[in-house]
């Protein structure tokens, strides 16, 4: 059952796959220390005490969609809040290659 679920996580989040994994286990299992994923895609979690940390793959599922969706929202919010700088910027005069001298770019 896990190996399904890695493959699937790892088909719809590709590089980020382990990224995910990791902060959707850590949320989920705060007794979590340490996590080692060895060549065949097992995934090992242990706790304070070297102990192994029985994972329920489908939560861990859930959790990543849940961090997906954050993910997606703060990178939402950051372009509103970038548009509306620029449209303020805009509003004291700036021109474009004011903004993007201001911004870098």
């Amino acid at each position: 059952m896990a190996t399904d679920v890695i493959k699937l996580l790892a088909q719809v989040f590709k590089d980020d796959t382990n990224r995910l994994i990791h902060d959707a286990i850590y949320r989920l299992y705060t007794n979590a220390r340490t996590i080692d994923v060895d060549t065949k895609n097992n995934w090992v979690v242990k706790d304070d005490d070297g102990k192994e940390v029985s994972i329920d793959w489908t939560k861990v599922e859930t959790k990543v969609k849940e961090i997906e969706k954050e993910v997606e929202e703060q990178e939402k919010v950051k372009e509103t809040k970038k548009a509306s700088g620029i449209t303020k910027l805009k509003a004291l005069g700036l021109d474009d290659d004011e903004i993007n001298a201001l911004m870098g770019q």
